[in-house]
């Protein structure tokens, strides 16, 4: 530095500047974790490196804007009134990281692990994770159950649309579990109910499978022939029309075929490796030897694993039961009945 000889200004020039080591082939590799499908950094769509499908794939990003375009901008969490949460469960310092890399390199290899940091956020409801691969849905709510009700003045039909639904989210407070009945509280008099438990009558709510009930003026009761003072029931296919020129008003018919407002069960799998629910088919038979003959005619080894079919009124004896099943082993039928339904729904 100049030594001044009179008054004077002495400027020094320091130069900080730092740059990635230009080492021959030597390029930086970076392992993140974000949230799962995040904009990208113009807010135009999604970032691709954040898709669930890209997970785990190598990335060769050559700048800060190929970062944000693909892994969206760096989350950092704040609280309520905005300061920074420090050491947030949220906060993507690798992906802070590999930018501030590219701010002094032109390459760098970036890789997403296969977490969703977003599921850490807290949420009013309780999680559900993901469903285990094979798990089978019954959607109550895109379900018909073809519920018919007779009215003796018009000689008509009408569609009960509207039956109350017991299922495993309900069932402790909606069912009692000593009668094996709707609770005395659900409904009023007039209304439909259709038990649908994952129990299948194995489980704590006792020896009942699911089956519809009818609210009479002294409670619930199943809807079997001579119900509520002894009203019919029959349950039949939508072209084998029943007479009901002769029974009381108010009995009922269970169509066991979709069209005309008949049954038509919502069934779904879940498949793991497209992460989604896949409808499956689930037709109506008085039993299991009538939906094996149904389903395959030559005696039932043609049946893929996974089928589905509702089996009504096993005993014949003109009862509202509704019982779902699935078809779990495969083989050729033999004297160990290596062939099985199963009752799993």
């Amino acid at each position: 530095m100049a030594t001044l000889q009179s008054p004077g200004v002495s400027v020094s020039v320091i130069d900080e500047s730092f740059y990635t080591p230009a080492g021959a082939g030597t390029v930086p590799m970076f392992f993140v974790a974000t949230a799962e499908d995040k904009a990208n950094g113009a807010g135009s769509g999604t970032a691709q490196g954040t898709t669930a499908a890209n997970a785990g794939k190598v990335w060769v990003i050559t700048s800060q804007r190929d970062l944000t375009d693909t892994f969206g901008t760096p989350y950092f969490e704040t609280d309520a009134e905005g300061n920074p949460v420090h050491a947030g469960e949220l906060n993507e310092y690798g992906l802070q990281a590999a930018y501030s890399a590219l701010g002094v390199s032109s390459k760098a290899y970036i890789i997403r692990a296969d977490v969703d940091t977003s599921q850490l956020v807290a949420d009013g409801s309780v999680p559900g994770g993901t469903p285990v691969n094979g798990t089978y849905w019954i959607n109550p709510e895109n379900s018909a159950f073809g519920i018919n009700e007779w009215n003796t003045s018009t000689s008509k039909f009408t569609v009960v649309a509207d039956p109350i639904i017991i299922d495993n989210t309900n069932v402790d407070n909606d069912y009692d579990l000593d009668n094996h009945l709707p609770a005395a509280s659900v409904g009023g008099v007039g209304r439909y109910a259709v038990l649908l438990i994952s129990d299948n009558g194995n489980g704590d709510v006792g020896d009942e499978p699911n089956q519809v009930f009818y609210r009479s003026a002294t409670g619930w009761v199943p809807v079997s022939d001579g119900f509520d003072g002894g009203k019919t029931v029959a349950l039949s296919p939508h072209y084998d029309y029943p007479d009901f020129s002769a029974v009381s008003n108010g009995s009922v018919w269970i169509k066991t075929t979709s069209p005309s407002r008949g049954s038509n069960w919502d069934v779904k799998v879940y498949s793991a490796a497209t992460r989604s629910w896949n409808t499956v088919s689930a037709p109506l038979y008085h039993s299991t030897d009538a939906a094996i003959d149904a389903l395959d005619d030559t005696g039932g080894k043609a049946i893929p694993l996974g089928s589905v079919f509702v089996e009504f009124d096993p005993t014949q004896e003109d009862k509202a039961i509704l019982q779902p099943w699935i078809r779990y082993k495969g083989g050729a039928a033999s004297i160990t009945a290596s062939f099985q339904w199963d009752r799993r729904l």
